[in-house]
């Protein structure tokens, strides 16, 4: 009995430790955490109330006569609890590995069936709990002698199997879902099913020697050292993708800055308000609010990893294309048909778009050159499009594709990272269209 008690204590300070380790870990599915400290909080209870329950059995003081009756009907109930918490998180172990499948439907008819399975299992084990309270008042399945001392009965072997259906129940619903899971969970979950059904057929035949315990201590350990690995390798993923996202943000706004800071359009549009300052001083004021506006954009985009109303590029678009007019060259006219604005895009998303319908399409006309700018609703989809009629990708030298292509796929890259928009081009021989289309804010109008 000295050993049992000593083996439940140490059973219990493990499960102390494994519940401290869980809590200051960092990266961890919560979901799956909770159910877990919960379950080592179950197994670890049991181990302390089954100790306590060893240390005063024989004790016949009144202190003692209680605290072996609570004990025992508390270990008792551990078990039930124990199972329950158990199928709660393979639950949560399951309902984690098929959140990823593309079908939604079959996750969601995977999740419902695990869902109903753990209400039956948790119905068999309520059922249990109940049999177990009428035992305190009809000694079914034990009762305590004179000198205080637990006494088994043969019907308890029914407690024993009830958490047994419980679990194989639950542990065959669970078996399909096996795929969907990690070798190492996988592992673990067999290996605790299966050591404590062993071990609760060996106690049938060999009731003086503690296999249940043996088993709890072991799966336990098992169970645990699997979760950890499950755990660190899941810290691993989140920190990799983070660094490989951040990095690619860090490029991104490197290549950002190569487009959309451009030294030669900043000379250029300081010597057209230089020669406006000579000719036209009011001009010259409104253009040079034009270039602190349309530059300031230019930062805020670096930085800015929110969405902004379309009203807003619209007008940053505007400055844009008044710096480009305040040029006596700039030939061009730019229309907008902004028939829906309840929409969201990243900053300076549509407006490389215009710069380039300006300055590799209709820069080259001599004359009515047009782009023309146009917003409108598509089911759940927003589309803008950037028409001009220019010459197209056919006249533009080797610098200039390159440039565009450049200055197109940071814009492609700020669509999809942000708000899941996308971008596509056509070139119609008489001039190019770029359509961008973004997801609709909820609630917004239908047209």
């Amino acid at each position: 009995m000295s050993l049992q008690v000593s083996l439940e204590i140490s059973g219990g300070i493990f499960g102390l430790i494994c519940i401290a380790m869980l809590m200051v870990m960092r990266g961890y599915d919560k979901g799956r955490a909770q159910w877990l400290i919960a379950l080592f909080s179950a197994c670890s209870a049991w181990c302390f109330i089954s100790a306590l329950a060893g240390t005063f059995e024989g004790d016949d003081t009144l202190s003692g006569y209680y605290i072996v009756r609570i004990s025992f009907f508390l270990a008792w109930l551990s078990d039930f609890v124990w199972t329950a918490l158990m199928a709660f998180y393979i639950r949560e172990l399951i309902r984690g590995a098929i959140s990823s499948l593309a079908d939604n439907k079959e996750s969601s008819s995977l999740r419902d069936r695990i869902g109903y399975g753990v209400y039956i299992s948790l119905g068999i084990c309520a059922l249990g709990a109940f049999l177990l309270i009428l035992s305190q008042f009809f000694d079914i399945f034990y009762y305590f002698d004179t000198d205080n001392r637990y006494i088994r009965l043969a019907p308890a072997f029914v407690m024993e199997l009830i958490p047994a259906v419980s679990a194989t129940y639950f542990f065959v619903l669970s078996i399909q879902f096996f795929r969907h899971l990690r070798q190492g969970s996988v592992f673990c979950v067999v290996y605790s099913y299966v050591s404590v059904m062993l071990a609760i057929l060996l106690n049938v035949f060999y009731k003086d020697i503690p296999f249940p315990l043996f088993a709890a201590l072991t799966s336990s350990i098992v169970f645990f050292s699997g979760c950890i690995t499950d755990c660190l390798r899941d810290v691993r993923i989140k920190e990799e993708t983070i660094a490989r996202k951040d990095a690619a943000i860090t490029e991104q706004r490197a290549r950002i800055m190569q487009s959309q800071i451009r030294p030669h359009f900043i000379f250029n549009s300081l010597l057209a308000i230089k020669q406006l300052c000579l000719e036209e001083p009011r001009k010259a004021a409104e253009a040079l609010q034009h270039f602190s506006t349309f530059l300031r954009a230019n930062l805020e985009s670096l930085t800015d990893e929110k969405p902004v109303p379309i009203s807003r590029e619209i007008e940053c678009i505007k400055e844009y294309v008044a710096l480009e007019q305040a040029d006596p060259s700039g030939r061009f006219s730019v229309n907008y048909d902004i028939g829906f604005e309840d929409f969201k895009v990243p900053l300076l998303s549509v407006e490389p778009m215009v710069e380039n319908a300006i300055r590799h399409g209709v820069a080259s006309k001599k004359s009515g050159g047009i782009v023309t700018i146009r917003t409108f609703r598509e089911g759940d989809k927003a589309v803008v499009t950037v028409e001009d009629n220019g010459s197209g990708f056919g006249s533009e030298t080797v610098q200039q594709a390159r440039h565009r292509s450049i200055g197109i796929q940071n814009v492609r890259d700020r669509l999809s990272l942000i708000c899941g928009g996308e971008l596509s081009i056509v070139n119609t021989g008489n001039g190019t269209i770029v359509r961008i289309t973004v997801p609709c804010e909820p609630g917004g109008d239908t047209e």
